[in-house]
């Protein structure tokens, strides 16, 4: 019997790439919550922001970061509240803004890496690529990698 994995589902909101449609996956673990509405601090050049349980997270468009070609109008923005640990054993938390839905799938371990699919920025942030059926491609985002990459943007910026 083959080991199955519950992770989220989240369709980019992009054009696909190379012929395949892109969807980001998530542990079900790093899905801390989910929201309809939140204020949202912008102050260029530094990095959006939005207060969350007291603490001020970075706010990240996985489309923009990866610099795919947005689609226009898909629905009302919802916002992910994702939760990861560093090499420090710290939690880092961040928020996904996103039109798009974000669905639980159980999904077989054994589905294949995808070698060959660069995204046109920060590629270096991404942890994994999958195929996941005809046409369809799942990138697991490296949610530490980006919020190093946002600081180190930051303190550049200063």
């Amino acid at each position: 019997m083959k080991k199955q994995l519950e992770i989220a589902i989240v369709n980019a909101n992009s054009a696909p790439i190379q012929g395949y449609e892109i969807c980001w996956l998530l542990s079900r673990t790093q899905v801390e919550f989910a929201l309809k509405e939140m204020e949202i601090f912008s102050s260029p050049p530094f990095a959006t922001t939005a207060k969350y349980q007291e603490a001020m997270l970075p706010v990240i468009n996985l489309e923009k970061y990866y610099g795919l070609e947005q689609k226009e109008g898909n629905g009302l923005t919802k916002y992910f509240v994702i939760r990861s640990v560093n090499e420090k054993k710290e939690l880092v938390k961040l928020i996904i803004k996103t039109p798009q839905a974000l669905k639980m799938q159980k999904v077989e371990t054994d589905f294949k890496p995808f070698p060959s699919l660069v995204l046109p920025q920060n590629s270096v942030n991404v942890l994994g690529v999958y195929a996941l059926g005809t046409g369809k491609l799942g990138v697991v985002p490296d949610f530490i990698g980006m919020t190093r990459s946002i600081r180190w943007q930051e303190n550049q910026d200063q």
